[in-house]
């Protein structure tokens, strides 16, 4: 089993309903956690680039799925966290003689 530990992009590779998990599993009531899911899923994505805001957007589908909240979202941080905590603690149960460092 091979574990790539970089946090490069770790918040555009978080999936929504994950996050919504997490939240619940961390006390944040059901609803709120739905409703910030909700709002994630009906984002548009717009590209910055060198020449300025493509013309192109971007946003999910059930044909083209995009995730992950993004880099400026504000709730990434503690999103983020409280996913890899659950992982962390769930890899530390059943991965016997690994260490995460």
């Amino acid at each position: 089993m091979c574990t790539d530990c970089d946090a490069k992009a770790c918040y555009d590779q978080i999936i929504p309903l994950v996050l919504l998990l997490a939240y619940v599993k961390l006390g944040l009531p059901y609803k709120a956690a739905t409703y910030l899911t909700s709002i994630l899923y009906c984002l548009q994505y717009t590209m910055s680039t060198a020449y300025g805001l493509s013309e192109h957007t971007n946003w999910f589908d059930r044909i083209g799925p995009v995730f992950g909240i993004g880099q400026g979202a504000s709730d990434g941080p503690p999103g983020w966290g409280a996913i890899i905590n659950i992982v962390l603690k769930v890899y530390a149960k059943l991965a016997k003689g690994c260490k995460i460092k």
